[in-house]
């Protein structure tokens, strides 16, 4: 459903991030499409939130100026899979399956923070520790598909950890 389209039925709102479209994950801002009278309500229950200057800024470019991070979604999924899958192949490590483009990995070998540390340093990688998401232990991990030679730098790397 468009925007507009969003607008004009009243009763539908559209919520946007351009944190995921734009693929911006430190800037931390959104929006919402919706009837006038629907997002004034809205506004009623919403505590004051000041967002920083550089990231309001930073918004108005990237509506104005930037292309989407992920043109493709299907595509991009595909790819995730393709990652997933490949993920499942290399010894000590367990990826959970995924529809999407974030999964969960289990390192058998090293904990999340030990693997984090490691490849940060001699690969320049960086990795989501999850071991402090409920249900999972030290040794789990959260990773995002990347573009296919990313992907492939992060399993190179994955597939020297010993």
């Amino acid at each position: 459903m468009s925007p507009a389209e969003a607008v004009a039925r009243g009763n539908v709102i559209q919520i946007h991030s351009l944190t995921k479209t734009y693929a911006v994950p430190g800037l931390r801002i959104g929006y919402i499409v919706s009837a006038a009278a629907t997002v004034d309500r809205i506004r009623s229950f919403v505590r004051p939130w000041s967002v920083n200057a550089l990231a309001i800024e930073a918004g108005r470019w990237l509506i104005t100026n930037g292309t989407k991070a992920v043109p493709d979604v299907a595509a991009y999924l595909a790819e995730a899979q393709r990652l997933n899958y490949a993920l499942n192949r290399i010894p000590h490590f367990r990826a959970l399956p995924t529809d999407t483009h974030f999964m969960l990995v289990r390192c058998n070998l090293l904990t999340a923070a030990e693997l984090k540390d490691r490849l940060a340093r001699q690969y320049g990688i960086l990795i989501r520790d999850a071991s402090n998401f409920p249900g999972l232990d030290a040794h789990h991990f959260r990773i995002a598909a990347q573009r296919p030679d990313e992907n492939d730098r992060l399993l190179a790397a994955l597939r020297e950890i010993k």
